[in-house]
């Protein structure tokens, strides 16, 4: 491979890294190629060139090289397309349109057609997270996260209350198809569950965080999220169940029945898998949440009475 090819295309892949500013590429191509002479004139053509090729480059006074788009061809197996077309799909499901769309831009510089498979989901998430609005607040995140240094969020709860929440060692979850900051809170602003190891594990719905407060001068106290150990027991139509959970640990397993021990980060998410598992589930251990969940059950056969609430005819 020539000089001239190896450089340009060492420049495409540091810009496929992150976004560079031009005296920060001569400085890194200069002591890879060490022979060569007049860097930033041959950053110049080089970026030209790929720009020529197809590739949108952006860049202007004061601003970093950063490549928006490659627009080169890929070569890619029909398994593959199969495979980029099926996330693609599932992430407009999930309310990434933009990322989707990114997807079926590589689709698109791959080949003239492609069959995209027939992929149907049921998740309806509260809002699209490729709004603008809420793509600065990940990014935000992702900044926040990445200093893993404590910060301050101001969140608005379904019931229109706000506070401000200190928040330590924190990620971001997607979980039943709704995006969440979930972190630990070392001081809650409201009471909490002191039998429930994880009652300080909370979760903030992205599309509620009103205000993220910069990064303070304190690194996370934690390294890991608080757990909470359960057992559980499934029977009749969940007797077979396999666990694909890296928590979970199958204890004991027969013709009736199978028990599974995990390790929850929540115990309310933990609830709401229960939830989907009856009639055939029952929690053994530990005894609060075995209660906890018994409470919620009695409470929910309780059905309050309304009057004027009358089924209607259906057309």
């Amino acid at each position: 491979m020539s000089v001239t090819r190896e450089f340009n295309l060492r420049v495409l892949q540091l810009l496929c890294q992150r976004p560079y500013r031009r005296q920060e590429l001569a400085e890194v191509l200069e002591r890879e190629f060490p022979e060569t002479r007049d860097i930033q004139q041959r950053i110049d053509r080089s970026i030209k060139r790929w720009r020529d090729l197809g590739c949108d480059i952006e860049s202007g006074k004061n601003l970093p090289y950063t490549l928006r788009k490659s627009g080169l061809p890929l070569l890619l197996s029909e398994e593959q397309k199969q495979a980029i077309a099926l996330a693609s799909q599932l992430l407009e499901s999930l309310g990434f349109a933009a990322e989707g769309a990114h997807l079926r831009e590589i689709l698109i510089t791959s080949a003239e057609s492609v069959a995209i498979p027939f992929f149907a989901s049921n998740f309806n998430p509260p809002t699209t997270y490729s709004d603008s609005s809420l793509r600065q607040k990940i990014a935000t995140l992702r900044d926040r996260l990445a200093a893993k240094r404590r910060f301050v969020i101001r969140y608005r709860n379904s019931k229109g209350e706000e506070h401000n929440w200190d928040i330590d060692l924190a990620q971001l979850h997607l979980h039943d198809g709704i995006l969440f900051l979930f972190a630990h809170v070392p001081t809650p602003p409201i009471i909490y569950d002191h039998n429930d190891p994880t009652a300080r594990n909370f979760s903030f719905r992205i599309d509620r965080i009103q205000d993220i407060g910069a990064s303070s001068i304190t690194p996370w106290y934690r390294r890991e999220f608080p757990t909470l150990t359960v057992q559980y027991l499934l029977y009749g139509d969940l007797r077979s169940y396999q666990s694909r959970r890296p928590q979970e640990e199958i204890l004991q397993r027969t013709d009736e029945y199978v028990i599974v021990k995990s390790r929850e980060v929540s115990s309310f998410w933990f609830q709401q898998r229960v939830f989907r598992y009856l009639p055939n589930c029952q929690i053994l251990s530990p005894q609060w949440l075995q209660d906890k969940v018994n409470r919620i059950l009695r409470e929910a056969l309780v059905m309050p009475s309304f009057p004027q609430a009358q089924p209607q005819e259906l057309g």
